[in-house]
């Protein structure tokens, strides 16, 4: 009778190979430790304007005050400068005008408005100061050689002497030069406006620049 399959020996597993306790720690540690969380990309470039604003933050302090102080000098020193010409130009044109007008129409006036008052007065002048001033305008000529005095030619022949009658001419051309100087000079006044806007232009640059950096 064939032997039945029970005999037949059976499988024995061998002995399972040793796993090694330290992948078991390793993976045991990982999961324990919690993952940091990743930076979201808009802190790290807030991150890098708030350094790159603490370098640059004594420049955008001093920058409004630097530029807006620039805006209202220049203010002031254009316009200024732009009076000054403006003026020069009209001294300048009133001089000409002065010295082109004929040269006998200032020996007459000489003659009547200083001689004249001085030897006769003023007939149509409220005071007597008038003549008395015309005669120490005589006095104060220098002509060498000549007498220009009207109070010591009051009585002589020659009342008119030429050359005093010229000297009295130019220092009345020089009356007029000074005259239309001090009236030109006296637009000098608007300078007082240029500077208060210059402090106005200075307010309104320093106000715009310092919304911008600080915006």
């Amino acid at each position: 009778m064939p032997q039945s399959n029970n005999n037949l020996p059976l499988y024995e597993a061998g002995p399972s190979p040793e796993i090694p306790l330290d992948i078991f720690r390793k993976q045991d540690e990982e999961a324990q430790t919690l993952p940091e969380d990743p930076a979201p990309p808009g802190v790290r470039s807030s991150l890098k304007s708030w350094i790159a604003s603490k370098h640059a933050g004594l420049w955008d302090t001093k920058f409004p005050s630097l530029f807006s102080i620039f805006i209202g000098c220049a203010i002031i020193a254009g316009s200024t400068y732009g009076l000054s010409r403006n003026i020069q130009r009209d001294i300048d044109e009133r001089c000409d005008k002065i010295n082109a007008k004929d040269p006998q129409i200032y020996i007459d006036i000489a003659r009547n408005q200083f001689y004249d008052i001085c030897y006769s007065g003023c007939k149509f002048c409220d005071s007597e100061k008038y003549n008395q001033r015309a005669c120490a305008r005589t006095a104060k000529l220098n002509v060498p050689g000549v007498i220009c005095d009207g109070n010591l030619l009051r009585n002589s022949e020659d009342r008119y002497p030429a050359a005093c009658l010229e000297a009295m001419a130019e220092s009345y051309k020089g009356d007029l030069f000074r005259q239309a100087k001090n009236n030109a000079n006296a637009q000098y006044f608007f300078v007082i406006f240029f500077v208060l806007a210059g402090f106005v232009g200075w307010g309104i640059s320093y106000g715009l620049l310092y919304c911008y950096f600080k915006g």
